[in-house]
């Protein structure tokens, strides 16, 4: 039975950059989390893919867990898919 590529890897090979519109990037797995510094200034924490074009440096950052939920339910349409 074939596996869909990691979600990581998918959002490398569908990249494009909407500053420069280059179409290689570097995605990493990153931690956010607040501090004491922070003060007043609400911080999202949590675990994220960071997506950055190598040519100018743009980066969107995208939820670990959602991006983890949309790979298991395109597993699961692969799987019926091949069952049927």
């Amino acid at each position: 039975m074939a596996k869909s590529p990691s979600y990581a890897q998918q959002l490398k090979d569908i990249f494009r950059c909407p500053k420069c519109h280059g179409q290689e990037a570097i995605v990493r797995r990153v931690s956010l989390s607040t501090s004491p510094i922070s003060g007043f200034i609400p911080l999202v924490t949590g675990k994220f893919y960071a997506v950055t074009c190598v040519l100018c440096g743009y980066t969107e950052l995208y939820d670990e867990c959602a991006c983890e939920k949309q790979t298991q339910k395109s597993d699961e349409k692969l799987r019926a898919t091949q069952e049927a």
